[in-house]
Parts: structure tokens; C-alpha cells; sequence
């Protein structure tokens, strides 16, 4: 019995670490969103799919920039072909670049 308990407080020593590791990243989460808000910048996402599917496309690198070419933020899409960004209110173009594969330079407003 003693074993058994000696491996629950264990668990639940880990479980209360964990739960207290998750506070620490939401609350960072949290203060990551509310700076960039403060610097006047809007969340962005955009998905890279097949055109004739809807299949996601991983691993596509997203340049955006300015519409005097400017590079505000680069980035790559992940399992579910999505890309998170932050920028300020604008005029921007997006390219998508993977090797193989063609994709339309996107205008965006935000």
C-alpha cells in the first residue's frame, strides 16, 4: 500500500508541475498578445491548400511585404497549412513559395 501511495503522490506532484507550467505559458500567451495589440498590430492567419482538394499544404514559407517590398514577417505553415502573423494596419502581399508548386501572389488590407 505504501508503494502505491509513495507512486500517487508522484503523479500527482507531476500533474500539479504540469498544471502550474500551463499557467505560466497561457499567462505568457496572454502578455505576448496583449504587447502586440499595444504596438497597434492585428492577428493574421492564412491557409495554403490544393486548389482542386482543399488538402492543407505543409511546409509552404510565407513572405509578407509591404507594397514597397518590404519584408514584415516571414513565416512557414504547419501540419494544417496554417500561418500565424502579427502586423499593423496596411497593404500587404503575400508569396508562398514551396519547391514544385505555384501559387498566386495574395493582396491583403488590414
Amino acid at each position: 500500500m505504501r508503494k502505491g501511495n509513495k507512486f500517487m503522490f508522484g503523479k500527482n506532484k507531476n500533474r500539479e508541475e504540469l498544471e502550474k507550467l500551463y499557467h505560466l505559458l497561457e499567462r505568457a500567451r496572454e502578455e505576448i498578445i496583449s504587447l502586440h495589440e499595444r504596438l497597434g498590430e492585428k492577428a493574421y492567419s492564412c491557409c495554403i491548400e490544393e486548389e482542386d482538394s482543399n488538402t492543407p499544404i505543409a511546409q509552404v514559407r510565407i513572405t509578407i511585404e509591404t507594397e514597397d517590398e518590404r519584408v514584415m514577417a516571414e513565416g512557414t505553415t504547419d501540419e494544417s497549412g496554417k500561418a500565424y502573423f502579427w502586423l499593423p494596419s496596411g497593404t500587404y502581399y503575400i508569396y508562398s513559395h514551396k519547391e514544385g508548386s505555384r501559387f498566386p501572389i495574395q493582396r491583403i488590407e488590414i
